[in-house]
């Protein structure tokens, strides 16, 4: 008989193939519990959900989206729960009401909790985080009590390590990018590269990608500097920008006369192979990123990859001067540095197969794997 499994998630995303895969496991039924059916900020198309999956009434105001604690709230867990009578409970985040009232529903109902999340260790170093006396407490209390870990990262796994998880509790569940899709969908772009280039009228010799929300932490202004820097001396460098944000407009006004410098505004999961393929390298210029699934994907589609420490899965994807180049945040000289390196290193040409190689990994069945090897330790008796 399968064990019966609830994931508390916060919405539906645009790459939940991996549930989908766990929705068919032999072992185990699992329901998701969405706290809310879209983000405040959500443009991507979800689709029909292909897994049974709850949306819970959240009585937060949208005014409350982001914040902590607050931003979910949904009462209506513990009675979901009951109803559902899960043998063990996956828990997405840690710092909401929603995900407080999923651990007390397992504790008082003597359920093994498990929790995901992203958090990064090098985010921790953040001064106000170490004032916070109060976070560290309750995170050691959390961690105390938590029957397993899923880690997305090597950062991830330092930061549950900090807060005193054992390292045989902490299983590797990564963030799950579809590299068959990638590698496949950017293969056939890439046959087109010259033609579409030249459609574009993107006549520059090498062509930058930046993929993501247009937001503060993102630090797309830092990016925009560098290429106001690389512009004094080449000229035969193009910027894509590829999404949208509450900085979009400054971010425009800073790159007002910038001919290297294109936006093109939010594309969705479907059409981002083709941005990938046509680019020469893929720029991630974020002053803190936990993970950074655009990474994965943008090595899975051939190309090499600069981004910054702080950025989590520079940590377990790039090989410094290999597949890409690792810079401080926040240091447009450094990225200039970086982007010029690319340019002219033919060890770093886009469409390597040995950089698609390199996110293995990060597939559909690591994470179903994963997840698997965690349930097996929570609840033995169901192997």
């Amino acid at each position: 008989m399968k064990k019966r499994i609830a994931l508390l998630v916060g919405s539906p995303g645009p790459r939940d193939l991996r549930l989908a895969r766990m929705a068919a496991s032999a072992r185990y039924e699992i329901k998701v519990f969405f706290c809310r059916r879209r983000q405040e900020d959500q443009q991507w198309q979800v689709g029909e959900l292909r897994y049974p999956a709850v949306f819970l009434r959240n009585w937060a105001p949208s005014g409350w989206y982001g914040c902590r604690l607050i931003s979910d709230v949904n009462p209506g867990i513990w009675r979901a729960l009951s109803e559902f009578r899960p043998g063990a409970v996956v828990i997405h985040g840690f710092a909401t009401v929603t995900c407080l009232v999923a651990v007390l529903w397992a504790r008082c109902h003597r359920v093994p909790f498990l929790l995901r999340g992203d958090s990064n260790y090098l985010d921790e170093a953040d001064p106000s985080r170490r004032r916070n006396g109060l976070r560290r407490r309750f995170l050691r209390w959390l961690v105390r009590r938590a029957a397993a870990f899923l880690s997305v990262g090597k950062l991830n796994h330092q930061f549950w390590a900090a807060y005193g998880a054992d390292a045989r509790r902490i299983f590797f569940v990564p963030y799950a990018v579809d590299t068959d899709y990638f590698r496949e969908q950017a293969d056939i772009w890439r046959a087109r590269r010259a033609e579409i280039r030249a459609e574009k009228g993107w006549t520059q010799d090498y062509v930058l990608l930046y993929v993501g929300r247009l937001v503060r932490k993102k630090r797309v202004d830092v990016l925009i500097a560098t290429m106001q820097k690389l512009e004094r001396t080449r000229k035969d460098i193009r910027l894509l920008i590829v999404g949208d944000g509450v900085e979009y407009t400054p971010l425009a006004e800073q790159a007002r006369g910038l001919g290297n410098v294109h936006f093109l505004g939010f594309r969705d999961l479907p059409d981002l192979p083709q941005y990938y393929a046509i680019a020469d390298a893929f720029v991630l210029p974020s002053e803190i990123e936990p993970w950074g699934i655009v990474v994965a994907e943008a090595l899975a589609c051939g190309l090499p990859v600069i981004a910054t420490r702080k950025v989590g899965a520079a940590w377990d994807l790039i090989q410094d001067g290999k597949n890409g180049y690792v810079v401080p945040e926040n240091d447009a000289a450094a990225l200039a540095v970086a982007i010029d390196r690319a340019c002219k290193s033919n060890s770093l040409a886009s469409g390597d197969r040995e950089f698609q190689g390199g996110v293995a990994d990060w597939g559909i069945d690591s994470y179903v794997q994963g997840l698997h090897a965690a349930l097996d330790y929570c609840l033995p008796d169901s192997g």
